[in-house]
């Protein structure tokens, strides 16, 4: 009997210890939506991709208006976030790093693109214990 009880501490402890780990972890005063005119772009392939002029101009935006110096990009890729909550991600989106060519005038012309590596909604693993790699795709895209 006393080893049962031992046993069931010993669970409750790594799931106290768990919860006060996650405790600790900072989070972000407001969201990077909350300010700014935002576009949803999705990728299909990983990658690096490239917008260009007329593809800023297909999605409605005035080109005319934009400074390449403010143009950012966020996504947080690689797949679905985790379903348990006791395992860490951003609580935000991640800006990515981007190449703005033709940035230097600070106006954004019709030979001027972005450049961004981004991940497609299937994620490919090697399973090291069948020897196998899979993948998972993406529910939510």
């Amino acid at each position: 009997m006393k080893q049962r009880y031992t046993i069931i501490f010993f669970f409750i402890l790594i799931a106290a210890a768990g919860l006060a780990q996650h405790s600790t972890q900072r989070y972000a005063a407001e969201s990077v939506l909350s300010a700014g005119t935002w576009y949803k772009i999705a990728t299909h392939q990983t990658g690096v991709h490239i917008i260009t002029y007329n593809d800023l101009a297909e999605m409605g935006i005035d080109v005319s208006a934009v400074t390449p110096g403010n143009i950012r990009i966020y996504g947080n890729g690689n797949g679905m976030i985790p379903e348990a909550n006791s395992i860490d991600r951003p609580d935000d989106l991640l800006e990515n790093a981007i190449q703005v060519v033709g940035e230097d005038d600070g106006v954004f012309n019709a030979e001027d693109y972005i450049l961004f590596f981004g991940h497609e909604p299937t994620i490919w693993r090697y399973n090291n214990f069948n020897g196998m790699f899979e993948h998972q795709v993406n529910l939510y895209t």
